[in-house]
């Protein structure tokens, strides 16, 4: 399954995702760590560079214009559940919308991220922060993504729950072997999941380097 590569005119650094791996990307508040994940997704346009997957698949085109097998592709979590997460639908008909999964799939993928299948009941307002991004987690996992975006997903969280949560991303990679690109401005937090490590600062790249 493929990967995909970014190449940015700045600096002349290229990100080359690899398959199966964690890619962390760190950087200080306003360093361009969202805005890089929003135009991998689609949201925003790149102006420079390429962005494609390995079999050539462009990247570079906004969100409304990419296939529905290339958004399939890549899922993104973002950091408030909050915001990603309709208050006035269930947990089934989050997991649910848009595909064919009854509730045996949408349990199965709870349990992935370690809830309960009660939990399909319920409103995202009757969820703790850590239930309602793990939510979020199995939502991006429906469409069986092969690249998952992680934008601070652990930053609203207390240090208990943002372990648990980390934990968890970590069985999925191991189960799945999912191509995780993980955002963060924690160091420690980065290292503790990485297998790699591109570092951000005021828009440009740094340094792209194992964790170690």
């Amino acid at each position: 399954r493929a990967s995909w590569r970014s190449t940015t005119a700045l600096d002349g650094v290229t990100i080359d995702v690899r398959r199966g791996e964690i890619l962390g990307v760190i950087g200080e508040s306003g360093s361009g760590k969202s805005t890089l994940l929003k135009t991998m997704c689609g949201v925003l346009t790149p102006s420079s560079g390429t962005l494609a997957m390995r079999d050539g698949a462009n990247l570079g085109t906004p969100l409304r214009k990419r296939p529905a097998h290339l958004l399939q592709r890549i899922q993104m979590v973002m950091q408030n559940p909050d915001d990603s997460l309709n208050p006035a639908h269930t947990v089934r008909r989050i997991l649910q919308a848009g595909t064919s999964h009854d509730d045996d799939v949408s349990a199965a993928l709870l349990a992935a991220v370690h809830l309960d299948r009660a939990l399909l009941e319920r409103r995202p307002g009757s969820l703790s922060g850590g239930e309602k991004q793990r939510v979020a987690i199995a939502r991006a996992l429906t469409r069986e993504p092969e690249v998952l975006l992680l934008d601070e997903i652990t930053s609203a969280l207390d240090v208990t729950v943002q372990a648990a949560v980390l934990a968890t991303l970590l069985e999925l990679h191991a189960r799945l072997g999912t191509t995780m690109v993980f955002v963060s401005h924690d160091l420690a937090v980065v290292s503790s999941i990485a297998d790699r490590i591109a570092v951000l600062r005021h828009g440009r790249l740094l340094e792209v380097a194992d964790t170690d």
